[in-house]
């Protein structure tokens, strides 16, 4: 998590990116995640804010393997994810890559969100993620 507060502008300067409060939710949501996780997660967000267009299709792919992976290991595990996805600030870009020209673009990203968005009926741990990912404006352009 650690990695992702940084970025560096087109000056090579480190500017930060989240406000405080998103910071110390996105450290909360990380807190519980496992390492390999929380490293798959933060390269996933780095290639999609910073990467190759082949690059950006490869982490929507692997985006939505993991959530759909997590839930194999418990409706906590499934949770904690996608909350690190939401509070990460990815959402965003997701809703960017809706717009893209490339076809499979866009079905890779709509694909990643609509497994971010599945909700587990045996639990309340993950009832806002859809929520979420509405209000951060995916639906338009997935109804478009």
């Amino acid at each position: 998590a650690e990695r992702m507060r940084v970025e560096l502008d087109a000056a090579g300067e480190a500017s930060q990116q989240l406000s405080p409060e998103q910071q110390a939710a996105q450290e909360k949501a990380f807190r519980g995640l496992s390492p390999e996780l929380s490293d798959a997660l933060t390269d996933i967000m780095a290639v999609l804010q910073h990467g190759s267009d082949a690059s950006k299709d490869e982490a929507l792919d692997r985006l939505g393997d993991l959530a759909l992976g997590t839930a194999s290991e418990g409706p906590q595990q499934a949770a904690l994810f996608r909350s690190a996805v939401i509070s990460s600030g990815v959402i965003p870009a997701l809703v960017s890559l809706l717009g893209s020209t490339e076809p499979r673009r866009q079905y890779l990203t709509a694909v990643a969100l609509h497994k971010l968005a599945i909700d587990d009926p045996t639990t309340e741990l993950d009832n806002t993620h859809s929520l979420e990912i509405c209000q951060g404006g995916a639906v338009g352009p997935l109804v478009k």
